[in-house]
């Protein structure tokens, strides 16, 4: 039995886009193996994997040898820009968000149990102003 590709999503993300751009090229190409085009690019076979995943950052380099490899006339080093600005995948963000909510929450809930993070008051809480958070003030 032969190995099933995973669904890519070119519109979650500019790093998902180049990546499905690399298997568009790939199946243009003969129907190209990952294997394959891993050799070509002096790349693992599965570093090559989370990059066209869109799961990995691309690294500086690979766009110039994609477009060697696949004659694209600069495509891929115009893509290179946005999709290395992104820290995390698409798939991570919601997780990150809900992470940082989640410390905004407890440092508010420590707060309003008398511990500012900082061991001070914060604004909302000095003297002459009345409390917004609810931990007290004057």
């Amino acid at each position: 039995m032969g190995w099933a590709e995973r669904e890519l999503h070119p519109g979650r993300s500019a790093r998902d886009l180049y990546g499905s751009e690399i298997r568009r090229l790939r199946k243009l190409h003969g129907n190209m193996s990952l294997s394959r085009l891993a050799v070509i690019l002096n790349v693992s076979k599965g570093h090559l994997s989370r990059i066209e995943g869109g799961d990995s950052k691309v690294p500086e380099g690979l766009s110039e040898t994609l477009d060697l490899a696949f004659n694209t006339d600069g495509s891929f080093l115009r893509l290179y820009p946005l999709a290395s600005k992104e820290d995390f995948p698409d798939k991570y963000k919601r997780f990150m968000e809900l992470a940082e909510r989640a410390i905004r929450h407890e440092a508010l809930r420590d707060h309003r149990a008398g511990a500012p993070p900082d061991g001070g008051r914060c604004p909302c809480c000095a003297p002459g102003r009345r409390a917004v958070c609810g931990a007290g003030g004057d």
